[in-house]
């Protein structure tokens, strides 16, 4: 995680999550054909991709 970072209001925090597909098991290391997720999507085509995520609290207001 990086960049964690709220909106002047501190009604949205957004955070990157740069290397979801990176294992902290050494005895199991992720590799491009076997990554430890395929964060966010879940999708057994598709690779973990870098993203950023937005949270915000159901019905508005501060979360910070």
């Amino acid at each position: 995680m990086c960049g964690p970072c709220f909106t002047p209001d501190d009604e949205t925090f957004f955070v990157a999550v740069q290397h979801p597909g990176e294992s902290e098991d050494d005895s199991a290391p992720a590799r491009f054909e076997r990554p430890a997720t395929r964060w966010p999507d879940f999708q057994p085509n598709l690779p973990p991709r870098p993203s950023v995520v937005a949270l915000t609290r159901r019905g508005g207001g501060k979360i910070g």
